[in-house]
């Protein structure tokens, strides 16, 4: 595949790897969706029932949001891998692609802990203060983090990075194309909500359902449709990574095969 990318050839490159190589993109959006979507429902299903306090709510969001986040980022990162083993002519495996994931898992903890706390503070933050300015300011400095960031846990698994040199190295490779790399994410994020807004839409639940079947229904289709559109997401920003390490670096390295590798998926 000829490095660098522009954003359609990108987006061309996702949806044809996607459709050369499905199987391995798939198990990892349905590893990240299932368990994630299992909590949604619960949540939903809780937060329907009568609630003491608004403490309580915001347990069950914060319950709900931190696994979700955690699930994401190391799909994200499985799937990069995968990309990458795609990219250098080899068939992507289950072991290959979570086995990084599993080595430098703590890293990966601390670098989107780092990333979570210094984007949700400011959100937060932004939420309670009043001055209009200021809220402007904590807004364009949270977008403007997160996508400094954006790459920091691939740095963390792939490069082997600790934590402030996972941080250090996305900002690196953003550095100087920050409008570009936002552009693109925003328009790999915008092509993916309208896939899954208009399959989602598809569902319609029985009259007969009761409220919590209704609930179950529904949230069991948005997984499955979470595990056929995530995927383009997923190999878009795994080539967006290796775009920038094009750029920066004139080129990657495939991730050390593992003594102990599982067959192809």
């Amino acid at each position: 595949m000829p490095f660098p990318l522009g954003l359609v050839d990108l987006l061309k490159a996702a949806l044809r790897l996607y459709r050369a190589c499905p199987r391995p993109f798939l198990v990892i959006s349905a590893i990240v969706a299932i368990p994630a979507g299992a909590l949604d429902i619960a949540t939903t299903l809780s937060s329907s029932r009568p609630q003491g306090d608004t403490g309580r709510t915001a347990t069950q969001l914060l319950i709900q949001f931190v696994p979700a986040l955690l699930l994401s980022t190391i799909g994200a990162v499985a799937a990069t891998i995968a990309v990458m083993d795609h990219l250098a002519g080899s068939r992507p495996s289950l072991s290959r692609c979570f086995e990084p994931v599993g080595e430098r898992f703590w890293p990966l903890v601390g670098t989107l802990a780092v990333i979570a706390v210094a984007v949700v503070g400011s959100v937060v933050a932004a939420v309670t203060l009043l001055p209009m300015a200021l809220v402007l300011a904590l807004v364009v400095l949270t977008v403007y983090l997160f996508v400094m960031w954006l790459f920091a846990p691939q740095a963390a698994v792939i490069e082997r990075r600790g934590v402030r040199a996972a941080l250090a190295r996305s900002r690196e490779l953003v550095a100087g194309a920050w409008l570009s790399v936002f552009a693109v994410f925003v328009v790999i994020q915008a092509i993916t909500l309208l896939a899954e807004v208009a399959l989602t839409s598809v569902a319609r639940p029985a009259e007969a359902l009761s409220n919590n079947g209704e609930v179950i229904l529904i949230g069991s289709w948005n997984v499955i449709v979470m595990i056929v559109v995530e995927p383009f997401a997923l190999i878009a920003l795994g080539l967006l990574y290796l775009d920038r390490r094009v750029r920066r670096d004139g080129g990657w390295q495939a991730v050390p095969e593992r003594e102990s590798a599982e067959p192809p998926i």
